[in-house]
């Protein structure tokens, strides 16, 4: 019988790795097709399950706020992806200037402020 499905997970190093670590720990909890990462069972305790809704929370926040920044920055040519935006903002890879404007300063955590919440904001298309 196995153990808890999360015990792999780790909030103190969720962003330690790399920055990019966090993408891998999204992938890990919604790309298993038997959302075996994701689900509870009888081998998972309080502490696993408080654990596992901080590592969301912060895994998710952080991907919302990322991809929010490249929206608003990315310039409307062809070439970018949200993906290169991330690596470029944290340093991971070159600053191109000609896809993106890169409007935010990270934190001293290296990550992205939180984007402004527009979600009551009337959209015109």
């Amino acid at each position: 019988m196995e153990g808890c499905p999360h015990q792999r997970f780790s909030y103190e190093e969720l962003f330690k790795i790399s920055r990019k670590n966090y993408l891998n720990v999204i992938e890990q909890l919604v790309q298993s097709s038997d959302n075996k990462n994701i689900n509870i069972n009888s081998r998972c305790t309080p502490a696993c399950k408080e654990k596992m809704i901080r590592i969301v929370q912060a895994t998710f926040n952080q991907y919302r706020d990322d991809l929010c920044w490249y929206y608003n920055d990315a310039k409307l040519v062809d070439g970018g992806s949200a993906t290169d935006y991330i690596c470029a903002m944290t340093g991971m890879w070159e600053k191109d200037p000609f896809l993106y404007n890169f409007t935010p300063q990270l934190n001293e955590h290296g990550q992205v402020p939180e984007y402004p919440n527009v979600v009551n904001k009337d959209i015109k298309e």
